[in-house]
């Protein structure tokens, strides 16, 4: 097990903003723009990592963590992922994929009991100055919508 090369590429502490799509809300209460952190961790094996960061709802502090392990092998990814506002009452099991492609891309599933099984999709990615963090949530019928995206610059 080991994790990709991009996410070492990730390791530190980064700023940006967040923005929350809640998506059926009325447009006056769809989207909150927030300051955010991103750390990312990786331990000293190269074994897995931890990406932590913080955003605020409303002026609520929210907090979320993913821990990532991956096999290069196969190019697959496993983890958990959970946040105060999202997933506040479990870990999510997460699957995926990150090593040939350079950008993590993680899927994860929850259930409504009324209205089915949905997705939650976390893909993480950097580009010569920054960093990306999109979430979709993904409906049973596979429509997704994005749910938050964050921008990252190092500190």
């Amino acid at each position: 097990m080991a994790i990709p090369n991009s996410v070492t590429s990730m390791v530190g502490v980064w700023r940006g903003e967040s923005l929350l799509n809640l998506s059926e809300s009325p447009d006056e209460l769809k989207l909150f723009e927030s300051e955010s952190t991103l750390t990312v961790e990786s331990d000293p094996n190269g074994a897995f990592a931890v990406v932590r960061y913080t955003w605020a709802h409303d002026g609520v502090a929210q907090y979320g963590c993913i821990v990532l392990a991956g096999d290069e092998n196969s190019d697959s990814l496993t983890g958990a992922w959970t946040d105060s506002f999202h997933q506040a009452t479990a870990m999510m099991p997460l699957t995926g994929t990150g090593f040939e492609s350079g950008e993590l891309d993680i899927k994860g599933n929850y259930t409504f009991p009324e209205y089915g099984d949905w997705g939650w999709r976390i893909v993480l990615s950097r580009s010569s100055a920054s960093l990306l963090l999109t979430m979709f949530n993904i409906e049973p019928s596979g429509e997704e919508t994005w749910a938050v995206k964050a921008v990252y610059a190092s500190t």
